[in-house]
């Protein structure tokens, strides 16, 4: 590794359990900038800062060995457009601040997990992939905006959402608002609330099929008045789908007193810290109810009457060209078989029995919101 290029100021810093090879700052002319390999990190406005911006850059090239940004890293450099980033990077905090010839940008494959973009009214283009599984909902928004106030929020209807970040994810298909989220419908995970109804007693409900709940769903850390009260959380229902619940999923939910689980609690895994600073809701979770049930069993060789019925009710909905998910199904079957009672877990069940016992063509739809049969399909039994 030669660090004796006069234009870039690079120190040895411990900054974390190993040794950083840190670009404090650059000071040459150039237009196109090449970082030399073997940084590791860059630290923040390492370029310009808001007295002295950087007027001369245009494009930054990452080696590979570069593995941390600190987010005002390009801050005021006025005449930036492009970066080439590194290949280890995986998660992006990142602004733009001053970086007034930057219009359009595109997230790198390899970034996984978003905090921010902050940027500029000029950088009206974002251009996000389809693997993004964390991202703080107040991810892009814009220098101008107050980053703790809630006037971020923009009334829909009758409710508040982030609606920069929302814009801007929405403009790849694999995202999606299902029941008062956004989701990542390819890797089937919960990204953020959408969903800021003001409304007490609030209740809301994971979306059939997701598979996890991902970091930062529930934030609400920034919930600090009492006028801020109708926002919280109070009950969160999970679907039996969920088979995992990521660290700080559900951050400072003061206000979350019941958390329902529909499956079996063995086939769940919470991470350390998914209910961090909740009053009421154990820190590793162990205070969820869990409601799936143990009666109606399967058997390879054998079906009841009762499951049987509801097969082929559940069949001949689909054949008719339906799209219903499993609370429609529930509610359905209870009214159809007149029953009193009749979990989620066991539609959960009938749906993958037919599925995998009998080849049917089941999927869920995110757009209409229900499990469909994707082609015309004859039930033999």
């Amino acid at each position: 590794m030669n660090f004796n290029d006069p234009d870039f100021v690079i120190r040895a810093c411990k900054c974390s359990v190993q040794e950083d090879v840190v670009l404090c700052f650059y000071r040459g002319k150039a237009t196109v900038v090449r970082i030399p390999d073997g940084v590791t990190m860059i630290a923040d406005y390492a370029f310009g800062n808001k007295s002295e911006p950087n007027t001369t850059v245009q494009k930054i090239i990452m080696p590979d060995t570069v593995n941390w940004v600190e987010t005002d890293a390009f801050s005021y450099c006025q005449a930036l457009t492009d970066i080439k980033f590194s290949k280890l990077l995986d998660f992006l905090c990142l602004s733009f601040e001053g970086c007034d010839a930057m219009t359009e940008f595109s997230i790198p494959e390899t970034v996984k997990s978003i905090g921010c973009v902050r940027r500029e009214r000029s950088l009206a283009k974002i251009h996000v992939h389809g693997d993004i599984t964390n991202i703080n909902e107040r991810a892009f928004l814009f220098a101008d905006s107050q980053p703790c106030d809630y006037t971020r929020l923009e009334l829909i209807g009758d409710k508040w959402c982030h609606q920069e970040t929302i814009k801007v994810l929405l403009e790849n298909p694999a995202y999606a608002i299902i029941d008062g989220f956004m989701v990542n419908t390819i890797h089937k995970t919960t990204l953020f609330r959408t969903d800021f109804g003001f409304i007490y007693d609030n209740e809301m409900r994971i979306p059939d099929e997701m598979e996890v709940i991902g970091n930062e769903t529930f934030d609400e850390s920034e919930f600090d008045s009492d006028e801020d009260d109708g926002f919280r959380i109070r009950k969160i229902t999970i679907p039996e789908s969920v088979k995992k619940i990521e660290s700080y999923a559900f951050s400072y939910c003061d206000f979350l007193a019941e958390v329902i689980y529909e499956g079996n609690p063995a086939k769940l895994e919470i991470e350390d810290s998914a209910f961090s600073d909740c009053k009421l809701i154990h820190n590793n979770g162990s205070n969820i109810i869990f409601t799936e049930e143990t009666s109606d069993s399967i058997t390879d060789s054998k079906l009841s009457n009762m499951k049987l019925e509801r097969l082929v009710f559940i069949h001949h909905c689909f054949q008719q060209g339906r799209y219903m998910n499993k609370n429609q199904l529930q509610a359905e079957l209870m009214r159809h078989f007149g029953l009193a009672k009749l979990g989620i877990s066991t539609i959960t069940r009938d749906l993958e029995f037919l599925r995998d016992r009998f080849d049917a063509p089941i999927e869920y739809d995110f757009y209409h919101k229900g499990y469909h049969y994707t082609e015309e399909f004859e039930l033999t039994l």
